[in-house]
């Protein structure tokens, strides 16, 4: 994005006071509070949160490295990515089985709905060399008493460092939520719109980080396998929700003079209506096509592919919902005054979902009915205990038979600390892509079964405090059995396994502070009974170390320090690009060393910065390392980022 366009749009921003650029750290609730700007999530009403101010992580801005379990992606930022431990469940319903973007994906149940008193909005820009730039904001406030708005959007460009590696990712995220002044009826629109347009290079052609013979004299020169290849994923979904809240009315009082009148809503009939595109197309426009990139893939016949200048794969649909649910809302009634809270929520819903896909030449309609109930405690009776229990059918459709059913129960031990025990069993339908692929060259309909799992999930923390000592554990174990798992294999052919597959994987986080010294600790072990199907690191360890306080005259919080991280050796997953699809590869195993990063975190008032320098060890015993076969991972590199929020 030219410079200018970049200030243009600040000064934008700016006018409006309206921005939010929130790294995806723990949120909490903090002196913003004393302005009322707090969030909440459509599906947990009553669990609010505050904008997070710390600057604990705020050097993680890239994505794919993040507290806990991390992210490989295809060498730079915005790219393709796949996480390091295996998460084989998907949301339940229908999918085209594309997830390469995930990481970088906003739905409309991540849309963060205020309540304040004041416009809240933050600023956030990150720039790194090679034409690196990050973009994003967010703005909320109230127009009169009863009608609340907010946007969010994001920016990712970036060059990299190699031949046709460019990403340009954009995510934006509207929402409006209007309450009658009788508060019996609300209204609230919403509408994301998540955009990834990425040059595809394949990989460099040459192994030069293991073969000292095919080092480059400079890596923007090092011949890739795609010359003029390129993909392009949009996704846009827009949803009305009216909702009839059932209650009765009180008189609350506000002084000895002054009384008003209030609603309490006791339970709700909603009815939702959603429209949505989703379209994945790619194409390759070099002169000659690359057999030897291709064929191993899906031609059968070589001569197809001297006979054709363009290789294509188009897979699209388009999406209509309808959804009718009641839902009753965790209070009891009190005569005279506001509801008193009690430790159960519910709800049930009826859903309808119409879809006209097409793939290439081919076209499918069909129509998704499900049912969905849930029942769970409620945040604001202040339990020790809370729990959750939800289950959909789909009773005709695409997803004809599959159920997902999912429960939860934590408890709050106090100085003993919190434990949290969920299960989940899912019956699903293959992925579209895993069933079916339609192209001119090659088609398949593979007719799998459907793909049975359990998860078994046990997570304890606490934190314990002693005079100016800290000390943070969280410990997580969780076991999978999948039957009728699919895998996509060596020749990126998608595969059903006949034999169960048992996955287990486990992780501790230790952060230990002492004054103004902190050390964070985070390891993760992972294993299955099939190595040859799941080929992830079976242990990654990150260790932050870092002297945080504040500095000139208690003018400036900041910290500094190193952030060190280490994989286990492993065979990357390869990447198809015409089909979206990660697969395996036994080709070249990864060999990995620490990987070092240096920085210093910042924050004067509301504003917060960091400083980064990234692979600091490349060239001392390494010339990097590969994310992905033939991927090479982001080069030794600085950068810079700034958030700045406002209260007005």
């Amino acid at each position: 994005m030219p410079l200018k366009k970049i200030i243009l749009l600040s000064i934008i921003c700016l006018c409006i006071k309206g921005s939010f650029g929130q790294h995806k750290l723990q949120e909490h609730l903090d002196s913003l509070s004393a302005f009322k700007v707090q969030y909440y999530y459509e599906q947990r009403k009553d669990v609010l949160y505050g904008p997070d101010t710390s600057i604990r992580n705020l050097e993680e801005y890239n994505f794919v490295q993040r507290e806990e379990a991390e992210y490989h992606n295809l060498g730079n930022v915005g790219n393709e990515a796949y996480s390091i431990m295996l998460q084989p469940l998907r949301a339940p319903g229908f999918s085209n089985g594309l997830h390469q973007f995930d990481l970088y994906w906003i739905n409309l149940k991540d849309i963060k709905y205020y309540t304040l008193k004041r416009p809240f909005s933050e600023l956030t820009m990150n720039i790194g060399l090679r034409q690196e730039l990050n973009f994003r904001g967010s703005h909320s406030q109230n127009i009169g008493k009863n009608f609340n708005f907010g946007f969010y959007f994001n920016r990712l460009q970036a060059k990299g460092y190699y031949q046709r590696q460019q990403t340009i990712d954009n995510n934006i995220s509207l929402y409006g939520n209007y309450l009658t002044k009788n508060q019996k009826f609300r209204t609230i629109v919403a509408f994301v719109l998540n955009s990834f347009k990425t040059q595809q290079n394949g990989g460099v052609k040459n192994d030069f980080i293991n073969d000292p013979d095919k080092s480059p004299f400079t890596k923007e020169l090092l011949d890739v396998n795609l010359e003029n290849a390129n993909s392009n994923y949009r996704d846009m979904f827009a949803k009305l929700n009216q909702a009839y809240e059932i209650g009765y009315k009180y008189d609350q009082v506000v002084d000895d003079t002054l009384t008003v009148k209030k609603y309490q809503p006791l339970c709700s009939i909603n009815y939702e209506f959603g429209i949505g595109r989703n379209r994945f197309n790619y194409v390759d426009k070099s002169t000659t096509i690359d057999s030897n990139y291709y064929q191993p893939f899906f031609y059968r016949d070589k001569d197809i592919l001297t006979s054709n200048d363009t290789l294509s794969h188009s897979l699209r649909y388009a999406r209509i919902t309808n959804q009718v649910s009641f839902e009753f809302l965790g209070y009891k009634k009190v005569k005279g005054s506001a509801g008193k809270p009690i430790n159960l929520m519910a709800g049930a819903s009826l859903i309808h979902e119409n879809y006209e896909l097409t793939q290439n030449f081919y076209e499918k309609t069909f129509n998704n009915l499900s049912v969905k109930g849930y029942f769970r405690s409620n945040e604001l009776a202040n339990k020790k205990w809370n729990y959750l229990a939800s289950a959909q059918f789909f009773l005709s459709g695409y997803n004809l038979g599959d159920i997902d059913v999912r429960g939860g129960i934590d408890y709050n031990f106090k100085k003993a600390g919190k434990l949290y025990l969920n299960g989940i069993w899912s019956r699903q339908a293959p992925s579209w892509i895993e069933n079916h692929y339609h192209n001119f060259s090659n088609t398949w309909n593979h007719q799998y079964k459907k793909i049975n799992t359990i998860q078994l999930n046990a997570i304890y923390s606490n934190l314990l405090v002693h005079k100016q000592a800290k000390v943070f554990l969280k410990a997580s174990v969780n076991y999978y059995l999948i039957n009728n798992y699919i895998f996509w294999n060596t020749s990126s052919n998608a595969v059903q396994l006949g034999k169960a597959l048992n996955i287990a994987n486990a992780s501790i986080s230790l952060d230990l502070s002492y004054r103004h010294m902190h050390l964070d600790n985070y390891i993760m072990l992972q294993s299955s009974n099939r190595n040859d199907v799941i080929q992830m690191p079976k242990f990654f360890a990150k260790v932050s170390l870092y002297y945080e306080s504040m500095v000139f005259k208690k003018a400036l919080y900041a910290s500094i320090g190193v952030d060190m991280r280490y994989f286990s050796d492993y065979y990357a997953n390869n990447y198809n690009p015409l089909i979206g699809q990660f697969y395996l590869q036994d080709q070249l195993k990864m060999h990995y060393l620490p990987v070092l990063d240096l920085f210093v975190n910042m924050k004067v008032k509301t504003v917060r910065l960091f400083l980064k320098g990234n692979n600091l060890l490349q060239g001392i015993g390494t010339k990097g390392y590969y994310t992905g076969y033939l991927y090479p991972a982001d080069e030794r590199s600085f950068k810079f980022g700034v958030t700045w929020r406002f209260l007005d």
